[in-house]
């Protein structure tokens, strides 16, 4: 008890001096604060007046000439301002002005200086660090004040100021050290004094704290004990109650413990039983569904063997469901099927994907059954290894059925076929028969107009001879087409057409047949015409045939560049047979329009709807 009153005492000892301590060092740093402050402003002023005595003796007049400019050189002004440093002693021991300006990269002190000699100016670099307050006097267009290093490489408080006139600079400062020294100084006194007052207050307290010290020592060991032995009695009675409260709330946890255990057990046997029956019944449900269900039905495990068939699963293979298992519906198959069912299946198995592929089963009676199978993953099988479900639709009679469609469309193509080369070959007959009649005839325009009838016939017969050909037994080559048919009206035409060529330019289109019946006839007529009238004897020549489209619209171009018609003559009124087939097969049938043209020869252009529902024969 002695030695903790002791060290309290010593603690508040100590106390006591760090007070003194902090209140001397707050009320030194304020001190030194505020003379600072007071000593930049005393710079900052010195360097603005000298700034400003120097603009204005640099102003002055030379006597006798008020009329002159500026005559206060440099050099007078530098001489006069160092007869006047040499007798400056306003800044104590280290205080200073200098003036100086800028000379290429250097600092030029122009003054001597007061630490140095005073006879020769010094130059300093202009990036040196210790022209710092000098390089701002020149570079900046306000004074200011710092602490920096000046040309003696000594720490200094500066003020520095630009002088308007000579582009100069002013720097009024004073060492750092000489600033600081009665500070310090005055520190050291007031630590001392501080020292000297703590041991004295901490011997007083010493002296005057030991004698009541022993009295309170006396009187707590007094008091101590009788509480000691209190203590003591009331520890006792409370360890007691303590342990009868401790086993009583023992008792009522574990009470509590065992009805919150039973209650959950309860609860767990409630849940299990409800999931039991939920599960049993959605079993049931599968089973029901999976034997009632027209479909095969199969589950897997994850690396695709068997678990589960359903009976109509079973019924389309043959197979019993224990036969099924693991690899064993592989024999289901049908052998021509097995290999790429079995190879699709594991690549599925493999990526974990969605399976579909129609195969056969093949029952050992020999019973053939199309399936169409497809197969997902599902959570089936292990706990953490899903497996998959699949599904075998029976399309046996869709695929008979598709093989009987296939067979009567195959037939009809066939009879279509022989139809198209019936018609071409009874074309070609009646052709024949309006030859014969033509050479039995000797009057020329009967042998004119049933050649002309045989050629309308060869380019009706021409369209299904293309039909017979095609792969699409409705619809023909338009541009092919056309360069054949041009072909044997040329050939036909009899006469000196050897000087006469064709050139085309067609797009590729496809036309069916009641739009090329149509515009056969019409080439025909035109090329018949260009024959027999473009070209009198035997003259040379050229006929364009052009084949475009223009939105849903086909536009077939027709010139050829022999003799024309007559000037104001219309070709719209004439009377003969193959120029009015020309218009009314054009608009009446084909819905579409003729524009005519006469100058060097004769131009067609006529354009029509490329719709085969508009045109009709």
């Amino acid at each position: 008890m002695e030695k903790g009153i002791r060290v309290r005492i010593v603690l508040l000892t100590a106390a006591l001096a760090a007070s003194l301590a902090l209140v001397s060092a707050f009320t030194f740093v304020s001190l030194y604060r505020v003379s600072l402050g007071a000593q930049k402003a005393r710079l900052l002023e010195t360097a603005k007046s000298w700034a400003r005595i120097v603009e204005s003796f640099a102003e002055q007049k030379a006597p006798g000439d008020y009329n002159a400019p500026n005559t206060i050189t440099l050099d007078h002004l530098i001489e006069h301002l160092n007869r006047v440093q040499t007798s400056f002693t306003g800044f104590g021991e280290s205080g200073e002005f200098t003036l100086g300006r800028r000379s290429g990269d250097n600092i030029e002190y122009l003054l001597s200086h007061r630490h140095l000699d005073f006879r020769e100016p010094s130059k300093v670099p202009w990036e040196s660090r210790y022209g710092e307050p000098m390089r701002r006097a020149l570079s900046q267009k306000k004074g200011g004040t710092l602490i920096g290093l000046d040309y003696r490489g000594m720490t200094v408080l500066a003020a520095y100021e630009p002088v308007k006139v000579h582009s100069l600079g002013i720097v009024a400062k004073i060492d750092i050290e000489e600033v600081r020294r009665p500070f310090i100084w005055m520190g050291a006194l007031s630590g001392a004094l501080s020292i000297l007052l703590v041991i004295l207050g901490a011997f007083l307290i010493h002296r005057t704290g030991v004698i009541f010290t022993k009295r309170i020592l006396k009187a707590n060991r007094d008091l101590a004990a009788e509480i000691e032995n209190h203590k003591k009695a009331q520890e006792s009675l409370a360890i007691a109650h303590t342990d009868l409260e401790t086993a009583n709330e023992e008792l009522t946890a574990t009470n509590e413990e065992l009805e919150a255990t039973n209650e959950e057990y309860m609860r767990t046997q409630e849940e299990l039983e409800h999931n039991y029956r939920n599960l049993q019944e959605s079993e049931e449900r599968f089973r029901l569904l999976a034997t009632l269900a027209p479909v095969g039905i199969y589950l897997s495990d994850r690396s695709g063997r068997c678990l589960y068939v359903n009976p109509r699963w079973c019924e389309m293979t043959g197979l019993s469901q224990n036969e099924a298992m693991g690899d064993g519906w592989v024999n289901g198959l049908h052998p021509d099927d097995r290999a790429s069912v079995r190879r699709d299946w594991e690549a599925m198995v493999t990526t974990g994907g969605t399976w579909g592929s129609e195969y056969r089963f093949l029952t050992p009676e020999g019973k053939s059954t199309w399936v169409y199978g497809i197969a997902r993953r599902t959570g089936t099988g292990e706990p953490d290894r899903p497996g998959f479900i699949g599904i075998n639709t029976d399309i046996t009679a869709l695929k008979e059925a598709e093989e009987r469609l296939q067979d009567s469309l195959s037939q009809k193509e066939i009879l279509l076929r022989e139809l198209y080369h019936r018609t071409k070959n009874n074309m070609q007959v009646i052709c024949g028969l309006l030859r014969l009649q033509a050479e039995e005839s000797k009057n020329p325009v009967i042998v004119s107009a049933l050649g002309d009838t045989e050629r309308r016939v060869m380019s009706m017969a021409l369209v299904h001879q293309k039909l017979y050909q095609s792969h699409d037994l409705s619809r023909i080559g338009f541009a092919g087409y056309i360069r054949s048919l041009a072909d044997y009206v040329r050939n036909g035409a009899g006469g000196p057409v050897g000087n006469i060529s064709l050139r085309f330019d067609l797009v590729d289109a496809v036309v069916s047949i009641d739009c090329a019946v149509p515009c056969g006839l019409i080439l025909n007529e035109l090329l018949s015409n260009s024959f027999k009238h473009a070209f009198p004897g035997g003259g040379k020549g050229e006929i364009a045939i052009s084949l475009a489209r223009n939105g849903d619209m086909l536009v077939i171009g027709y010139a050829d560049d022999g003799a024309g018609i007559p000037d104001g003559t219309d070709i719209r009124q004439s009377n003969t047979l193959g120029v009015r087939l020309i218009f009314q097969i054009a608009e009446q049938q084909l819905g579409g329009t003729v524009d005519w043209r006469s100058g060097r020869g004769l131009s067609y252009t006529i354009t029509f709807p490329d719709n085969p529902g508009q045109c009709r024969v």
